[in-house]
């Protein structure tokens, strides 16, 4: 027994040690973004890495929570400890009281072999949360526990982690040109209910230049010869790090991005954030070597908003396309089609539930220009897959575009971009398109399998880095969205009444 407890330690020492050289990477990469953090991936005798909480369908957990951890290679998943709330029970003849504690074991969560030394220093488990619980630890890490019967506040944000990408790189040791810390910090002091994240956690695709090492210096870089961009310690740097101030705040409902593409971000994306038990080595390079296109299915989870009004998240995974899919329709759209199929049937209407569809790619977007340049509809591809299936949707909640923007097609869904996070902004002005999506430059239709839409008849957007906080008013299909700066002071106040959505 001597033995095996020396080893077990040992272990615990060599994975602790693994952590803070990882960490310390990070924080070289960004001291003043992580001063004060409260991280919940501080090392420590359970060997819990991070530690957080996932919105999930009620087919995979009755509490629609799933706990997870983020753990050191070597190291056996943490223990769930979960608490019920007090009860009193009649004990001969008198009345006690007394929380319920138990234990629920973790599920270890492998990325796939063949992603090599990327990932070969982490791991994940995960455990669903049971119903009705008062807290819940991870190891000795707090997440948090359970939903409110009524959910009167919802951050959202996305495009949050710091560019290194060739000779373009963010300096991510200033917290001001990289704020996601202080926005994580703004989150928590807000104590949203839940936090709905539109995709874009990874940014860190390439070495740090030597030359700009006082921006990026010993950020985690890609491990060469792979056919993706991530690596754990790179995810610990970009999202678990400056985030952990939110991760412990609200549970979190984590899109895909264009950044977790499978030849990107995607293999930390899959093991960390995606839902389903057996999705971990999804985007793990094939046999011959190459990343596949992966589409995570269409799923949807119920929010309560009040005993006679729920909220219905829907989310599709578009984060996979053709690389000129943005600006040009191409047969990627008729890739991605059954999944918006998938989110029409899961949107039916009925009583007393409004739907909102969470992608990470607009369908009504635009994306800054240069003064004088006339603006375009971004994400063509996504636009023509979901054409004529949008219906039962009251908002599009996406991300994408590197900015805040609100955009009204008519008939249509509000288009709510949230992609101001932490990623280096766009730049240039936010202008109104000439004509409708799915038209040309000339105004004639891009093809005649896909109608195109009316002018838009109102945009609005500002450059701005921050969050939103939703709040539902008195009514059905009612909020009011603050977008907020880094420091958590709203700089603008939108009203989304049914479909149709304004600011100021």
């Amino acid at each position: 027994m001597a033995e095996q407890s020396a080893t077990k330690h040992t272990r615990l020492r060599l994975a602790a040690a693994a952590l803070l050289a990882a960490l310390a990477a990070a924080a070289i990469a960004a001291p003043a973004a992580s001063a004060n953090v409260s991280i919940a991936a501080t090392p420590n005798t359970s060997g819990v890495l991070a530690a957080y909480t996932l919105v999930v369908p009620s087919s995979i957990s009755k509490s629609r929570l799933q706990a997870r951890a983020v753990i050191a290679t070597g190291i056996p998943c943490p223990a769930l400890n979960v608490v019920s709330p007090s009860s009193s029970n009649a004990v001969a003849g008198r009345a006690s009281s007394a929380s319920s504690k138990r234990t629920v074991a973790m599920q270890m969560r492998t990325p796939g072999a063949t992603t090599d030394a990327a990932f070969s220093s982490i791991r994940a488990c995960q455990a669903n949360l049971p119903t009705g619980l008062k807290s819940a630890t991870v190891g000795k890490v707090s997440v948090p526990a359970s939903l409110p019967q009524a959910i009167d506040k919802i951050a959202i944000l996305g495009d949050t982690g710091c560019r290194i990408k060739g000779s373009t790189v963010q300096d991510c040791a200033d917290p001001a040109a990289w704020p996601l810390a202080q926005v994580s910090r703004s989150i928590a002091n807000d104590k949203p209910d839940v936090t709905l994240f539109v995709g874009d956690f990874y940014y860190r695709e390439s070495s740090c230049p030597s030359d700009l090492s006082g921006q990026c210096g010993g950020s985690p870089a890609p491990i060469s010869g792979l056919p993706f961009k991530d690596t754990g310690y790179g995810w610990l740097a970009d999202a678990f790090l400056p985030m952990a101030s939110a991760l412990s705040a609200a549970p979190i409902l984590a899109g895909r991005g264009n950044h977790e593409a499978c030849d990107r971000g995607g293999n930390g994306y899959f093991l960390l954030f995606a839902i389903r038990a057996n999705a971990a080595a999804a985007c793990a390079p094939t046999a011959s070597g190459e990343a596949p296109q992966t589409i995570d299915p269409t799923w949807a989870v119920d929010l309560p908003i009040s005993s006679t009004r729920t909220l219905r998240t829907v989310v599709v995974d578009s984060a996979t396309q053709s690389d000129n899919g943005d600006s040009e329709l191409t047969s990627w759209a008729a890739v991605q089609r059954p999944f918006y199929r998938a989110a029409q049937s899961l949107s039916t209407k009925k009583s007393g539930r409004e739907s909102w569809l969470l992608t990470h790619r607009p369908l009504f977007g635009t994306e800054a220009v240069e003064p004088g340049t006339t603006s375009s509809w971004e994400s063509v591809d996504q636009t023509a897959a979901a054409s004529g299936l949008i219906g039962n949707f009251n908002l599009l909640i996406t991300g994408h575009a590197h900015q805040a923007e609100v955009a009204q097609i008519p008939g249509q869904p509000a288009q709510m971009i949230f992609g101001n996070g932490g990623t280096l902004l766009n730049e240039g002005e936010i202008v109104l398109p000439p004509q409708g999506p799915m038209r040309d430059s000339t105004g004639q239709p891009l093809s005649p399998l896909y109608p195109p839409y009316p002018n838009a008849t109102y945009l609005w957007g500002k450059l701005e880095f921050g969050y939103s906080i939703a709040t539902p008013l008195k009514r059905d299909g009612q909020w009011r969205f603050a977008y907020k700066d880094l420091n958590g002071k709203s700089f603008e106040s939108c009203t989304a009444i049914g479909k149709n959505a304004r600011c100021g």
